[in-house]
């Protein structure tokens, strides 16, 4: 469990880097779920 949550943790990170441009005026906290991450990354990004 705790190596799935790491995973997420620096998956999480990751995405947040790449995606923070595109979000910083919908949510200062952004990506913080993968589900959060993949629903606007996916309905706001693109």
């Amino acid at each position: 469990m705790s190596t799935l949550m790491l995973f997420l943790s620096t998956f999480n990170m990751t995405v947040h880097c790449t995606c923070i441009i595109c979000y910083w005026i919908l949510s200062c906290s952004c990506c913080l779920t993968v589900l959060y991450m993949l629903f606007y990354h996916n309905v706001v990004c693109f």
